[in-house]
C-alpha cells in the first residue's frame, strides 16, 4: 500500500487501503443522508466527542442538534461576532462564547450551570478540566475550571493581543493560536505582531518566547504531552517546528 502511493493509486491498492483504514468508497461521490436548514450561514460547526450530538455557530446564536434524528436541542445567544467559539465538554455539556459571558450549558437537564466574563476565543485542556478564555483583542486570557465555573488564573499577555479583524461580525479567519495543554498549567497564544508565546500559568518565569515579533501572520499548533508544534507563514515562507516545553528547547523543524 506505501509502494502503491508513491505511483498512481490503482484500484487494488484503493481496496486493500479501504479495508486497512476502515474507509468508504467515494468513487461515485458523496451521497447525502440528511438536509438540515439553519437560521443563518454557518461561522463554525462542532461536534461531541461521541458524534451524537453537533453545534451549528451563526450570527449569533449557536444551535445544538442530535445527529440521529437532527431534532434541535437548544439555542445559544452567543457574542455578536465571528470568532465565538462553541466546544463540546462532553455528550451532554458544552461550552460557549456567551450573550453574557462564557458558559457552560447542561443539554440534558437544559440550563447554564455556569457564567464567567465575556469571551469570544475558548480553548480547552486536553483533560476537559479547564477552558481559558479571552475576549476579542483584550490582553489577557482568563482560566476556569469547567466543572463549576471557579475562575483558576488570569494570563496577562502584557501590551499584546490576538489579532482581530476591524469588522469581526461576519468571519474568522482561524489563523491564530489559541491552545492548552494537558492539564491547563500552559497556555499558547499567537498574537498580531507575528508574535508566538506559551505561557506558564503557575510559574510566569518558566514562559517561553517562541517569537517575539515576526512577520508571520498565520499560525497553528497544540500541545502533546510535553510538545509543543506549530507552524508559522506568510505569503513569502512558512515555519514548522517541534519545541519540548519542559527543556524548553527546539526538537526539530523545517
Amino acid at each position: 500500500a506505501l509502494q502503491a502511493l508513491e505511483g498512481p493509486l490503482t484500484a487494488q491498492a484503493q481496496k486493500a487501503l479501504t479495508d486497512a483504514l476502515g474507509v468508504y468508497d467515494l468513487s461515485n461521490g458523496f451521497k447525502s443522508l440528511e438536509t438540515l436548514e439553519l437560521p443563518g450561514a454557518p461561522f463554525d460547526i462542532a461536534i461531541s466527542p461521541e458524534g451524537t450530538r453537533f453545534a451549528v455557530v451563526y450570527a449569533y446564536e449557536a444551535a445544538v442538534y442530535d445527529t440521529v434524528d437532527l431534532k434541535r436541542i437548544a439555542v445559544l445567544p452567543i457574542q455578536k461576532s465571528a470568532y465565538s467559539d462553541c466546544i463540546f465538554l462532553d455528550e451532554e455539556n458544552i461550552v460557549y462564547a456567551g450573550e453574557q459571558g462564557v458558559a457552560v450549558y447542561d443539554l440534558s437537564g437544559q440550563k447554564t450551570k455556569w457564567v464567567g466574563e465575556a469571551a469570544t476565543k475558548i480553548a480547552l485542556s486536553a483533560d476537559k478540566s479547564v477552558a481559558a478564555a479571552v475576549n476579542r483583542d483584550d490582553n489577557k486570557a482568563i482560566l476556569y475550571r469547567t466543572g463549576d465555573g471557579t475562575r483558576v488564573a488570569e494570563c496577562s499577555f502584557g501590551d499584546l493581543h490576538m489579532p482581530v479583524a476591524a469588522n469581526d461580525i461576519f468571519a474568522d479567519s482561524g489563523d491564530t493560536v489559541f491552545s492548552l495543554n494537558e492539564d491547563g498549567s500552559m497556555l499558547a497564544v499567537s498574537f498580531y505582531n507575528g508574535g508566538l508565546m506559551i505561557f506558564d500559568i503557575n510559574h510566569s518565569d518558566n514562559d517561553l518566547i517562541l517569537y517575539d515579533e515576526s512577520e508571520y501572520d498565520r499560525f497553528g499548533g497544540g500541545f502533546c504531552g510535553d510538545y509543543f508544534s506549530f507552524s508559522a507563514q506568510n505569503g513569502k515562507e512558512a515555519q514548522f517546528g517541534i519545541v519540548d516545553v519542559q527543556k524548553a528547547e527546539f526538537i526539530s523543524g523545517f
